[in-house]
């Protein structure tokens, strides 16, 4: 599964979606399709999770646009909706980073205080892992697609495991 999802996201980040950025209209209506309460306005910025959802809905990986178990608060256009999912027992796919850890192409990485300056503010799919950074396609990145190189540091807080 997981090379599925890195295939889709490195795909899609090469579609070039962006929100409205240099005069242009936003073409984002393939991401936001699963979230139909929003208008394209709204989205503007606030698309990266929605991404990431895109491409595991790609991948075929069966997950519900809001999942149904109450501690998931949001939906998986939300970062902390991941966050919340990857964490339940029954999912279980949840694992802080630790400096030197392995990070697997497929697999989420959330970072945090790199965009918003908070706590689970950046989501993406991992590419490649290097020895000091790692590849990611994220949504939202300056509000344009984009292959982005994460240092392995503080601010990744943790990698969702994506492989069933």
């Amino acid at each position: 599964m997981n090379e599925k999802i890195a295939g889709f996201a490195r795909q899609e980040v090469g579609k070039f979606y962006h929100g409205y950025v240099c005069g242009t209209e936003a073409n984002l209506h393939e991401i936001i399709k699963y979230f139909p309460a929003w208008d394209l306005r709204r989205w503007d910025n606030h698309w990266g999770a929605a991404f990431v959802y895109h491409c595991c809905a790609l991948a075929e990986f069966p997950l519900d646009v809001r999942f149904h178990d109450s501690q998931v608060s949001y939906s998986f256009a939300n970062t902390k909706a991941w966050e919340q999912w990857a964490m339940l027992p029954e999912v279980n796919r949840f694992e802080e980073y630790v400096d030197g850890m392995n990070l697997e192409s497929g697999d989420l990485i959330l970072v945090d205080s790199v965009f918003e300056g908070v706590l689970q503010d950046r989501i993406g799919v991992i590419l490649e892992d290097r020895e000091d950074y790692v590849l990611v396609a994220e949504g939202n990145f300056n509000n344009i697609s984009a292959i982005v190189t994460r240092k392995k540091d503080n601010h990744i807080r943790a990698v969702i495991h994506m492989n069933n």
